[in-house]
């Protein structure tokens, strides 16, 4: 499951890639992602599958005034009893753990140059839009 979020980071909610990587977490498409007045992004929580999902308005992207496209930017993958999720279950990306620190990270990938990897009260987020993500696997 995590392989196909990671790869459909950057897609358009309209995208066929990414439709079928959410539709194993059942996301409603049509009622859970609408952009609020005033607002650039949408948060899907999936707190008993321990992961978040964050859509950003392609407008923050591309600089124009309207957009009616949403962007998958952000992925945060929990451990157990952070903001009362549920520890995600599967594999995580490139052998890593949540006993892994920043520090160990940064070890394994290099310093980021993108807030890639940030390890905060024991929540994993992993992206933040547009990266190249080859270093994952």
């Amino acid at each position: 499951m995590i392989d196909k979020l990671i790869t459909a980071l950057g897609k358009s909610y309209s995208d066929p890639l990414l439709s079928d990587a959410l539709s194993v977490l059942e996301v409603d498409i049509s009622n859970e992602l609408i952009l609020p007045d005033n607002e650039y992004r949408v948060y899907v929580e999936r707190p008993d599958y321990g992961l978040a999902l964050t859509f950003t308005d392609g407008r923050v992207f591309t600089g124009a005034k309207a957009s009616n496209e949403l962007y998958f930017s952000g992925l945060f993958i929990y451990s157990s009893g952070v903001d009362d999720y549920s520890q995600f279950e599967g594999n995580l990306p490139a052998n890593i753990d949540f006993l892994h620190s920043h520090r160990d990270l940064v070890k394994k990938f290099g310093e980021p140059t993108v807030n890639l990897w940030i390890i905060k009260s024991r929540a994993l987020f992993i992206a933040e839009a547009f990266f190249e993500h080859s270093k994952l696997y």
